[in-house]
């Protein structure tokens, strides 16, 4: 008997999976033009593809990720620039979804080409939402935003990647309250998808919204008030016998001053109070009696937790003093910061212009750090666009004097030539992201940015005359090698080495070596070979990596005790 499993299927995903665990055929190189304070640069861009770049920062980065932020490209039917090996024509689609066969005649009545794109999308989204989840932290959180074209199939997919115990909420972020008027239902809202990478990762707590009526305060600070009857009604004196019993109150003069209260009768504590409804019947308390008594000071209301006010009937109501000022999130975000025009403002108050659609709004991806990364954690964001999570996590840092590190990634898109960004001679969407974040790191001088960019290993003859396995690898290998071994390329070594493209630049002048250090999970040191010169006098146990001509010089073997030597 065949097994179904449950899952997504879709035309290419065979290809997408077989291809999960290829290899990355690039190399990083340093730009140092676009690169800001390099020398305690906390944040990296990296320029290309996300798909080989999320391949090359594996090694380096698995399990380091505290935050992944993601913005994809919506799905709305048209073609995206991310065309992987496995993107289909329509011809090809017909075919290998069964509405067409191999001469091309037609097996369905009226077929549709949506299927198509729903395909396209996900073969692309599938393998870069694998390769993420491999750079979660165990108490890592996945957040994506997402509209209603793509949000269901995105949810499978998650599912299965993540698994369905890591689902943690479907939030309903109000982007447009007038709604989008030419749909038959003006929609309003997108949403923003959040796992985690174990199933009780945990979410901070969100700041709590002021209170509508009035804030009281004390010797303690300001606190609100919160009634201590349980007003769920399902909870009541036969159920919940323990939580009903009275309370004693001292009046006060004032009409809506806030008065003692005692557990038991006496000392002018003379009203007594039950926990009732509106309409009398009998309730319960939200706190037992030992908790009450707890919370009962000895001067009065002023130092005491539990506090009662008088009605407008005569009637008094008791209170806890509630002093929180967070909360759990909600699952529905209706805060006007989070508007899709406030965006758009947020970066011409950067660049003095709209050089970018739709851009997410800071104060939004800040409470989505907020919810999800400590002060020193990774922020990682593969669909980057014009740079909004690497300003967000650049302020929330000043805000909260944070250490937190960003990693954006944006493929050179071009931008139409018609657009507010051509006519600033911004070519590319990642060219958008470098002008960004460098106005906004001129407002933030304590922190830094190194860009990258993805350069592909050139093509060779040989390659398509390799006759067998051994000799295409063989050369795929040299290239690599001599790749690596240019100035401009000595992080693809350290990313190798398991060091991230963070690491701290250690100053002084080492005559043709770059020297990083790492203390993330224990001090480590990493020197890289560039021109020559001596080898430095680095700590025991440190990393050499170096070219092929000093691999087998005795001055260099003589150090093998002291440091590991690996090849550059």
């Amino acid at each position: 008997m065949t097994t179904l499993r449950f899952g997504l299927e879709f035309a290419g995903r065979e290809q997408v999976v077989a291809s999960l665990h290829d290899a990355s055929t690039g190399t990083l190189g340093f730009d140092g033009d676009r690169s800001i304070r390099t020398d305690r640069a906390e944040h990296v861009f990296i320029e290309g593809d996300n798909l080989e770049v999320l391949r090359q920062l594996r090694v380096a980065y698995f399990g380091r990720v505290q935050l992944i932020y993601i913005d994809p490209p919506y799905n709305t039917g048209q073609d995206f620039v991310y065309r992987d090996r496995y993107h289909r024509s329509a011809a090809e689609f017909l075919r290998s979804s069964g509405q067409v066969g191999d001469e091309g005649e037609r097996w369905v009545v009226n077929p549709s080409t949506a299927g198509r794109y729903h395909a396209d999308w996900l073969s692309m989204m599938y393998p870069r939402l694998w390769l993420a989840r491999q750079f979660l932290r165990d108490d890592g959180l996945f957040m994506c935003s997402i509209d209603d074209h793509e949000v269901h199939h995105l949810r499978v997919v998650l599912d299965e990647i993540f698994g369905e115990d890591c689902f943690i909420a479907q939030i309903v972020v109000t982007t447009n309250p007038g709604g989008r008027d030419y749909l038959r239902i003006a929609t309003a809202h997108e949403y923003l998808l959040v796992y985690g990478a174990r199933p009780d990762a945990p979410i901070r707590q969100e700041p709590r919204p002021r209170a509508s009526g009035s804030v009281h305060e004390d010797v303690r600070g300001r606190f609100e008030l919160r009634e201590l009857r349980n007003r769920n009604p399902k909870f009541h004196p036969d159920n919940r016998p323990n939580l009903y019993y009275p309370l004693f109150v001292r009046p006060e003069p004032e009409p809506d001053a806030l008065c003692a209260v005692a557990l038991h009768e006496g000392d002018g504590f003379t009203v007594r109070v039950e926990p009732c409804n509106r309409l009398g019947q009998g309730s319960v308390w939200r706190w037992g009696k030992s908790k009450v008594a707890a919370a009962m000071g000895v001067a009065g209301s002023a130092d005491s937790e539990v506090v009662a006010r008088r009605r407008r009937d005569g009637q008094y109501n008791i209170y806890e003093k509630y002093r929180s000022t967070t909360r759990r999130p909600r699952s529905i975000w209706d805060d006007p910061a989070f508007r899709s025009e406030c965006g758009t403002s947020d970066l011409k108050s950067l660049l003095e212009e709209a050089v970018f659609d739709h851009p997410k709004p800071v104060a939004f991806i800040r409470r989505c750090i907020e919810l999800g990364c400590d002060d020193d954690g990774w922020v990682l964001d593969f669909f980057a666009g014009s740079g909004t999570t690497g300003q967000a996590v650049i302020e929330q840092n000043e805000a909260d004097r944070g250490r937190r590190r960003f990693i954006g990634i944006q493929i050179a898109e071009p931008v139409p030539s018609s657009s507010a960004a051509h006519h600033r001679g911004l070519r590319t969407i990642a060219e958008i992201a470098a002008k960004r974040l460098a106005a906004c790191l001129d407002q933030h001088p304590e922190q830094g940015l190194r860009w990258f960019r993805v350069e592909s290993l050139p093509s060779r003859a040989w390659l398509s005359d390799a006759t067998n396995a051994a000799a295409y690898l063989a050369g795929l290998h040299a290239q690599v090698a001599e790749r690596q071994s240019e100035p401009s390329h000595p992080w693809a070594c350290a990313l190798a080495q398991g060091f991230t493209l963070a690491a701290t630049i250690v100053v002084p002048d080492y005559e043709g070596w770059l020297v990083v250090r790492e203390d993330d999970d224990g001090e480590r040191w990493l020197a890289i070979e560039g021109e020559g010169g001596p080898v430095p006098e680095l700590p025991d146990g440190a990393i050499l990596a170096v070219g092929d001509t000093r691999l087998d010089d005795p001055a260099i073997a003589e150090l093998a005790p002291r440091y590991r030597i690996v090849r550059r």
